[in-house]
């Protein structure tokens, strides 16, 4: 499921609550320093004073222009010595010398969300947050992570030798993740560990607070068609935008969405946007690398084979065969 406008809304008021916390916290701040700091109050009008001073003037233009700029230079610099002793105030005070500085949770934007128009990286996380709770992926981390690995349920060593090497893959995609531009393309028969093991990985990433984003490639292709065709594009822009740019992309079940050109077209740009951007992707499907050839184009097959690591598992539906043994009471 992708995030609707009342969820952006929900990012924009936790912003906007940061910053009003932060404001009453840092009003509360200057009121004890005033009491507590001799001469700290008289500093800070003057600085007022002066910064209104250079504010007329700014604006007056009454002096010729050379006249005017030694002028501010001459307010700059006694605005910078009465912000360096308000700071050397506050340190012989005991106090931090930002002690009065608003004390934001992402300095890179200041907690307003966004660097130069750009999403900052802590409202990505935001997103992909409300991404995690909305998919129900925690749902499907506590079943598919490492804690749950056994072999007990292979039926042949060619399967568990299989699995085996894609699980070293996937652990070495993990610790060289920070590398950048790792893709894993798990593909076989059903039930044969390719969604376990993309949710091994997802767990962990997330763990190391590492954004994941998650989707069934029904619920993808849904949720970019039914943007797409609204007249209102914002939300697909913005959800584009995510796809292309979240550290780790899971498309899980390729193969089980209704196909035509719009699929098509959209998994290519997909790959090839990622691709482009140096971004991780994994994908599992149960198609064959010919299926995946004539189902989805020779340049989505080209871009797969190319750029990702293929990791081929077989053997017989390890799920139907859990199911099977717990249902007879052969395994706890």
């Amino acid at each position: 499921m992708a995030l609707t406008a009342l969820e952006y809304g929900k990012i924009e008021r936790i912003y906007d609550e940061k910053r009003l916390q932060e404001e009453a916290l840092l009003f509360v701040r200057k009121k004890e320093v005033e009491e507590k700091v001799p001469g700290y109050k008289d500093l800070e009008s003057e600085s007022i004073s002066l910064a209104m001073e250079k504010a007329r003037m700014l604006i007056g233009h009454s002096l010729d222009e050379a006249e005017t700029a030694a002028q501010i230079k001459s307010l700059q610099q006694k605005l910078f010595d009465l912000q360096l002793a308000k700071k050397n105030l506050l340190k012989e005070a005991g106090y931090a010398r930002d002690y009065l500085e608003p004390h934001y949770e992402c300095p890179v934007c200041r907690d307003t969300g966004f660097v130069e128009g750009e999403k900052c990286t802590c409202f990505k996380k935001l997103e992909v947050s409300f991404l995690y709770e909305m998919s129900h992926l925690k749902d499907f981390l506590e079943a598919n992570n490492f804690n749950n690995m056994t072999d007990d349920y292979f039926m042949d060593e060619k399967s568990m030798e299989d699995f085996h090497k894609a699980l070293s893959t996937a652990r070495r995609f993990i610790e060289d993740f920070d590398k950048g531009g790792q893709n894993l393309f798990f593909y076989g028969s059903v039930g044969t560990g390719k969604s376990f093991l993309s949710g091994c990985i997802a767990k962990e990433l997330l763990d190391r607070e590492v954004p994941v984003v998650y989707f069934s490639a029904v619920q993808l292709f849904q949720i970019l068609s039914t943007y797409h065709f609204d007249s209102n594009k914002q939300p697909f822009y913005m959800f584009t935008d995510t796809l292309y740019n979240s550290p780790l992309l899971i498309i899980d079940d390729l193969g089980c969405e209704y196909l035509n050109d719009f699929v098509r077209s959209n998994l290519f740009q997909i790959i090839n946007e990622r691709i482009l951007r140096k971004k991780s992707t994994i994908i599992s499907t149960n198609k064959s690398l010919e299926e995946i050839r004539e189902h989805y184009s020779d340049r989505v097959l080209s871009r797969i084979t190319g750029c990702y690591d293929l990791l081929h598992l077989t053997g017989t539906d390890l799920r139907q065969q859990i199911a099977i043994e717990r249902k007879l009471g052969t395994r706890s």
